[in-house]
């Protein structure tokens, strides 16, 4: 799984996410809950943002050609993708 792949799939999770006991929550918890959907929208743009680097001389080459590039945006994905592993179970 590539990192736009967990971006997607973290926003999914949020996507999915239920809260029967919603109407029971602190202002703080309901307030998290309410940020769910903005977050997903935020982990699927950054992911939209992520671009594999294409082969060079038919070598793959790992990672997003722009995430080392300080001056991109996608540099943001790091901070992203802490979120999306915090909202998915560890890979084995």
């Amino acid at each position: 799984m590539n990192t736009a792949d967990e971006l997607r799939a973290a926003a999914a999770i949020l996507r999915q996410m239920r809260f029967p006991a919603a109407m029971t929550a602190t202002s703080s918890t309901a307030a998290l809950i309410g940020a769910r959907l903005p977050l997903a929208e935020l982990l699927e743009s950054a992911a939209e943002l992520h671009e594999a680097n294409p082969p060079h001389r038919g070598v793959p080459r790992p990672g997003c050609q722009w995430c080392a590039d300080e001056d991109w945006p996608c540099a943001d994905t790091r901070a992203a993708l802490a979120v999306a592993r915090a909202l998915t179970p560890p890979r084995t």
